[in-house]
């Protein structure tokens, strides 16, 4: 990608890194879903997962948020692919095809949140259940087969002249340390994410102050316990899809959302949904 040089911004000293959150993307999903009374409850194609996020930068944008750099953290599904015959009535285009393309917008994307922002940005990923390349009814699910490695080897490629713009590699859970909080992403299929926590916590013999998560289409937090910065804290991040014949099965739906969090060096001292 060719971006004009940007300046970052050297006036801020807040101490303060943002965390935006996103997640269950399903690129490639084109369905209209209806109530009752046959009202479009949700409707949903490429085009508008593109407005939804340059929705998600615009109220960023207008929340004035002070911070000295930026944490993208993007937490699985990115994609619908074809992980039951549901999936094949919603893909109008082959998933290599969409994969690439996602590849392609994200790196605009992220050059234009910094364009706008002026601030540096590290993008941390990691893949969903519906990221993995897989045969209809294929048992076990082969996690290594995930295709936001390709995302992520794009995004890394088409922004390597972008010296403020750090992207990590692909990893099916990431530990990342903001501001002295130690943050678990992952997708988030285990419905008990304290389970999740907790086998990572003996594994590693890590302490891991909150977890993030999405899978559920739904937002919502839950203390599980105290650290040394508050509470320890349980987090799902809702979805950029929205309602869909998955999440309505479940009875885990809500408007399309996003997360953002803010973090001092005390913890996390602000965040908000942002529904789109």
């Amino acid at each position: 990608i060719k971006v004009p040089e940007i300046k970052i911004r050297n006036d801020l000293t807040t101490a303060t890194t943002a965390l935006v959150c996103i997640s269950d993307l399903h690129a490639g999903s084109t369905f209209e879903i209806k109530g009752l009374y046959d009202e479009i409850i949700n409707k949903y194609d490429y085009d508008i997962m593109q407005a939804r996020l340059w929705e998600l930068l615009n109220k960023f944008m207008n929340d004035d948020i002070v911070c000295d750099d930026i944490v993208i953290a993007i937490c699985g599904d990115a994609l619908e692919n074809i992980l039951r015959l549901s999936s094949l009535t919603k893909l109008k285009e082959p998933v290599v095809d969409t994969t690439i393309k996602l590849g392609a917008f994200l790196a605009e994307y992220i050059a234009e949140f910094q364009r706008q922002t002026q601030l540096p940005i590290t993008v941390i990923s990691c893949g969903g259940n519906h990221d993995i390349n897989r045969v209809l009814g294929q048992k076990p699910q082969l996690e290594e087969e995930n295709m936001t490695k390709i995302i992520v080897e794009l995004l890394q490629l088409r922004l390597q002249n972008c010296p403020n713009i750090i992207v990590k590699d692909y990893a099916e859970v990431v530990i990342e340390n903001i501001r002295g909080t130690n943050i678990m992403f992952q997708h988030g299929e285990d419905k008990d994410l304290k389970v999740t926590l907790d086998y990572f916590d003996n594994l590693y013999n890590i302490s891991i102050d909150e977890i993030i998560a999405g899978h559920l289409h739904s937002p919502e937090t839950k203390t599980v316990g105290i650290t040394d910065l508050g509470d320890r804290v349980l987090t799902r991040v809702g979805s950029i899809v929205g309602i869909d014949t998955f999440s309505k099965k479940i009875r885990e739906s809500a408007r399309p959302s996003a997360y953002v969090a803010l973090y001092t060096e005390d913890g996390k001292s602000w965040n908000k949904n942002y529904y789109l």
